[in-house]
């Protein structure tokens, strides 16, 4: 049995919040999958890899990789 990695596990658990709640658009989007940049200093590990890829309020584009913690937050 494979063991996901940590950002794999983090892709699964962000997919199953936005599945199961109603997050509007702007604030999360999965964009789909990318190669992770070599010029991205956070994972030099990953260069190369295929990532998933969201944008968070509508401006930052992020590889899954990249994300330590997604929680919900009640106003």
């Amino acid at each position: 049995m494979t063991v996901p990695a940590p950002y794999e596990l983090m892709h699964y658990k962000i997919q199953a919040i936005m599945r199961d709640n109603d997050i509007p658009e702007d604030q999360i989007r999965y964009i789909g999958e990318r190669e992770y940049p070599s010029d991205f200093v956070g994972h030099p590990e990953l260069h190369g890899t295929m990532q998933h890829w969201y944008i968070i309020n509508d401006e930052h584009e992020v590889p899954v990789c990249d994300i330590s913690n997604f929680d919900s937050v009640d106003d």
